[in-house]
């Protein structure tokens, strides 16, 4: 089974070609767009992270116009905390029919924003030093509609690492790593960070128009996309930062679990069918591997350190992933296959998911209803 070996390094350069970062331009002439952006954080029950990220909004050198913490009917201290930091903080009304948590805080947000342009950041992301200037600059100069930012993933816990696999396919399902981008519609985005003008985002609907999409941000690209906006997906390493699921390795099973297998329909067919093949390819030459370190100790070494490598490659600009994770990646996939079939389960056969104290009700016409 060594082809399958050779086959999973080869998609793997096809899949993985590049991660695209925030490149710079001219950060001297984006203090008028800084004056006159809005970041909005919609926040539920984020009292341990809330800090974090206003804190690193307000250190930056340029202050955007406004900070908008929507507060999601939180029971702990999230307004609480937020208020201490003079921003302004929204009362998420009651949620309707038919919307979605986090789609239905974005849009409360946006209705109030008073800026040109609209960032929406996740509350567990925090800027590095100039970062707001960076992504505006980028965003300024790429002349893109819409762009999506994923931050650099920090992790303090071994268990945390658990979640390699999954940002690869979520970069992947993108569609801007691979050598077939161009060919491709990018139809992928990223969820932590949205940058758009104004006039942009209630041109096409803002969240409204995704209101019972249990993966938001996958389906407002699409949306934006569908109409005619021009999108992009990008890394946001020295840009934005995340520490996504430190409460035990539960919250990153029930964290990635909650959503995957949703996410998973709406990827661009003939990247579904590559990244099948991929991790297919990459399975077969795990349990095949005994077999061949028996009659080929060398290939499969080679093989082996190959297909690592070209793990360490990517994870490196995705978070601080070591070698070592790279070098473990057949517990990273199991982990991964087990969560998938996990969030399958809760998708077809249960209909149901849940998160920070919500229940989310599957419909086959894809209305979903949070409770």
């Amino acid at each position: 089974m060594m082809i399958a070996g050779i086959l999973a390094i080869s998609l793997f350069l096809i899949l993985c070609y590049h991660v695209p970062k925030i490149k710079l331009e001219n950060l001297e002439n984006v203090e008028s767009a800084l004056k006159s952006l809005s970041i909005i954080i919609p926040a539920r029950n984020e009292e341990e992270t809330i800090r974090t990220i206003l804190n690193s909004i307000k250190s930056q050198a340029d202050q955007p116009l406004e900070i908008i913490v929507v507060d999601d009917h939180s029971s702990d201290q999230t307004k609480n905390i937020a208020l201490e930091y003079n921003v302004k903080v929204v009362d998420n009304p009651p949620l309707p029919q038919g919307w979605l948590g986090k789609s239905w805080a974005c849009w409360n947000g946006a209705r109030v924003a008073k800026g040109d342009y609209l960032m929406f950041v996740d509350a567990d992301t925090w800027f590095a030093p100039n970062g707001l200037k960076k992504a505006i600059s980028f965003f300024e100069s790429s002349k893109y509609e819409i762009i999506t930012i994923h931050p650099y993933h920090h992790m303090n816990k071994f268990y945390e690492k658990f979640s390699s696999f999954f940002h690869l396919i979520v970069f992947i399902s993108s569609g801007v790593t691979t050598l077939l981008s161009k060919r491709l519609i990018k139809k992928g985005g990223f969820g932590q960070s949205l940058l758009c003008k104004r006039t942009s985002y209630f041109a096409i609907g803002g969240h409204e128009s995704i209101k019972g999409e249990v993966v938001e941000n996958l389906a407002f690209v699409q949306h934006a996309s569908a109409r005619n906006n021009s999108v992009y997906a990008v890394g946001g390493y020295d840009v934005i930062n995340m520490r996504m699921y430190h409460n035990g390795i539960s919250s990153v099973f029930k964290g990635w679990g909650k959503s995957f297998a949703s996410g998973s329909k709406k990827t661009q067919p003939v990247l579904m069918i590559f990244i099948v093949l991929w991790i297919s390819s990459l399975f077969t030459f795990l349990t095949n591997s005994f077999t061949i370190i028996v009659d080929n100790p060398y290939i499969f070494l080679i093989i082996y350190s190959t297909i690592s490598f070209l793990f360490y490659k990517m994870l490196k600009v995705i978070g601080n992933f070591t070698i070592l994770d790279a070098f473990l990646f057949p517990l990273h996939i199991l982990f991964f296959l087990a969560v998938f079939c996990f969030s399958l389960f809760k998708t077809y056969v249960l209909k149901n998911t849940s998160w920070k104290g919500r229940t989310i009700i599957m419909t086959k016409h894809g209305d979903d209803q949070e409770l």
